[in-house]
């Protein structure tokens, strides 16, 4: 029944993506020329790209950082308690919140970042200009949100771990790097496995930050696949266009998560 449930939006999903809408609920069969449109249009493409470059990037910055700051509070103290409760305080802040935040900050007549570098005698960077400085303004702000996530869990693995092996490894003359990388590390394989995969949902589907940051420019520069399935679903109307950028995000997620899911599944 589960499987049934899950099963027929995917299918609807499929049936619509080949399909052309001529009124609601009303479809006639067109093949695969969503598709064919989708992927000889450049648009699309950089869609792609910049799923990828946001997703990627923003994984790997948020469980780094999170690793560092859940070596850095692994003792259960009174700051550490503070330091992961104002972490989750920010996480639970809604996307389109901190992202109008983030714009606000990064802004390059009035934002603060812009007034400091100003005051500092610097010249003010115009992070929404052009694709690549709006692109890392977007990591930073999703992974400022997401930081959360992965330093509490990698934290949580941590405190699993029999603080005696560390001790033993260390009477044994084992170095910090040493005892970080054949026993810390090792011992996180689970948790991290876990971590990379709550990382990569959060952030394939947030659509807030692009929409709000940059409107998905310049000129489509930072439109996200589905920022793009908003746009072609809600203001185009055209659900055929739509229905195919989401299968392919569908198709493109199930890919990405394969490999995780069998990491998980060998440890």
């Amino acid at each position: 029944m589960v499987s049934i449930f899950i099963l027929v939006p995917i299918i609807i999903a499929i049936y619509v993506s080949v399909s052309e809408s001529q009124a609601v609920f009303d479809f006639a069969f067109s093949g695969f020329r969503n598709y064919i449109y989708l992927f000889t249009e450049e648009r699309f493409l950089n869609n792609i790209f910049v799923t990828f470059y946001i997703s990627l990037l923003s994984i790997y910055l948020a469980y780094l950082v999170g690793l560092f700051l859940a070596l850095y509070y692994r003792r259960a103290t009174m700051v550490t308690n503070v330091t992961l409760a104002t972490m989750m305080v920010i996480y639970l802040t809604m996307p389109a919140t901190s992202a109008i935040i983030w714009r606000f900050l990064l802004d390059y007549s009035s934002g603060i970042t812009s007034a400091i570098l100003f005051y500092m005698g610097m010249e003010r960077i115009d992070f929404f200009s052009s694709q690549f400085p709006a692109l890392n303004a977007l990591v930073l702000a999703i992974v400022w949100r997401q930081i959360a996530i992965a330093t509490i869990f990698l934290w949580s693995g941590l405190q699993n771990i029999n603080p005696e092996i560390d001790e033993a490894a260390t009477l044994d003359g084992a170095a910090r790097w040493e005892r970080f990388r054949y026993i810390t590390l090792p011992l996180l394989k689970k948790t991290s496995f876990i971590t990379f995969i709550l990382l990569a949902i959060s952030s394939g589907s947030l659509v807030e930050f692009p929409l709000l940051m940059t409107a998905g420019g310049p000129f489509n520069s930072t439109e996200t696949l589905i920022l793009r399935l908003y746009r072609e679903g809600f203001f185009s109307l055209n659900w055929g266009s739509a229905s195919a950028v989401g299968v392919i995000s569908l198709i493109i997620s199930a890919l990405a998560f394969i490999p995780l899911f069998r990491g998980i599944l060998k440890t």
